[in-house]
């Protein structure tokens, strides 16, 4: 295969690895084949955050790769590494000479234990805040690199270091993705995400939870449906129109006239009460930097006898309340009339009455229904 051809090849590989487990490691074997290498190694710091170098490598011997690490952990580079600015190529022999690299400790500790001597040097910026260093090289009887393969490894730096930017910001996204599917998951409210095809890609626990019981919603493999044909029918009529909203550019202004069409209630056997379910379109914002922008539906479902607990502390604290105000604000809102609040209390119907009568001018509501509204906005999410 020419040289041209061969990389080519690297390239190919190098962008392949982005798709791939293995990443840029696994295009290592093209690069040396383009740079007239044995053996290729890539050496990343750990930026900002610290700690030991990252090292990915083929062809060097794998224990000498174990003392290489440790002698870069504590000593770092040598000096004659670290002056070669980034994007500019470097044989090792044009830095320092065969017999004084065969005497020093960085060969002999780090370098010689891996069977390396020759070698062409590239430092690479991936990410800003991290340097990367890219190296192929020989053994010591196989000769120096001429100005072919200089040229070859010069070609192909650009797209190694892109592809390693590219390897950050996905590995960085998947992670934010990751988080984000974390809160979720300790939400109190069940949270469905369905993709264009109307499959889930999320369920939370709460979610599962419900769908566990089959009343009234059924998840399986082909994605979502309900306890009855048409509410089946209405459900899917609201995921399409979400997923229908999500595949444009949609404005709050284009949500609200189908705001009322995308909020349904599933009749359930278990309970008078039916499940509530709201449908949202969720399209990625250019702006968050995800590389996904495909239309989303998220299921948001409701149990309406189902309370989230309100801690009487944090309503003291934030509404004025004294201790026995705010205790039988959150009896109030867990459902129980004046008189049973008042048993619990251990207080006669008068006093109850009197702190009602407080804990209404403290939140500036009128009635006791008011004071349930503004009370449910004190729940805890993630009880």
């Amino acid at each position: 295969m020419a040289r041209a051809e061969k990389i080519l090849s690297a390239v190919q590989h190098l962008y392949d690895g982005l798709l791939e487990p293995g990443g840029v490691a696994d295009a290592l074997p093209a690069v040396c084949a383009a740079a007239g290498a044995s053996m290729s190694l890539c050496l990343t710091d750990a930026g900002a955050a610290g700690g030991p170098p990252s090292v990915f490598s083929v062809g060097y011997d794998p224990e000498g790769i174990r003392s290489f690490r440790g002698f870069i952990a504590h000593y770092g580079l040598p000096s004659w590494v670290r002056t070669i600015p980034i994007a500019t190529l470097r044989r090792r022999s044009e830095l320092v000479a065969d017999r004084d690299f065969a005497r020093s400790a960085y060969y002999n500790e780090a370098i010689k234990p891996m069977r390396g001597f020759y070698a062409i040097l590239a430092p690479l910026s991936c990410p800003p805040t991290q340097r990367a260093h890219l190296a192929v090289g020989r053994e010591r009887n196989a000769g120096d690199f001429d100005s072919d393969d200089v040229a070859a490894l010069r070609a192909l730096a650009p797209h190694f270091n892109n592809v390693l930017r590219l390897r950050h910001r996905l590995s960085a996204e998947r992670v934010d993705h990751a988080s984000a599917f974390s809160i979720l998951d300790r939400l109190a409210t069940g949270v469905i995400v369905l993709d264009v095809a109307k499959r889930h890609v999320f369920v939370n626990a709460r979610a599962e939870s419900i769908a566990a019981k089959r009343d009234p919603l059924i998840l399986s493999k082909l994605g979502v449906a309900a306890a009855t044909p048409t509410d089946t029918r209405k459900l899917q009529q609201a995921i399409a129109a979400a997923l229908e909203l999500a595949s444009r550019s949609s404005s709050a202004s284009d949500v609200r006239p189908l705001k009322t069409k995308l909020r349904l209630c599933l009749a359930r056997h278990s309970s008078n009460l039916p499940l509530m379910v709201t449908v949202v379109p969720v399209r990625a914002s250019s702006a968050t930097g995800w590389t996904n922008t495909a239309p989303r539906a998220a299921l948001f479902l409701t149990e309406p006898e189902r309370s989230e607990e309100i801690d009487p502390k944090l309503l003291a604290g934030c509404l004025n309340l004294a201790p026995r105000e705010a205790a039988l604000a959150v009896l109030l809102a867990r459902g129980a009339d004046l008189a049973e609040a008042a048993a619990v209390l251990r207080i006669g119907l008068g006093t109850a009455r009197w702190y009602l009568k407080r804990v209404l001018e403290k939140t500036h509501t009128h009635r006791q229904s008011e004071l349930i509204r503004v009370l449910a906005g004190f729940a805890d999410p993630l009880s």
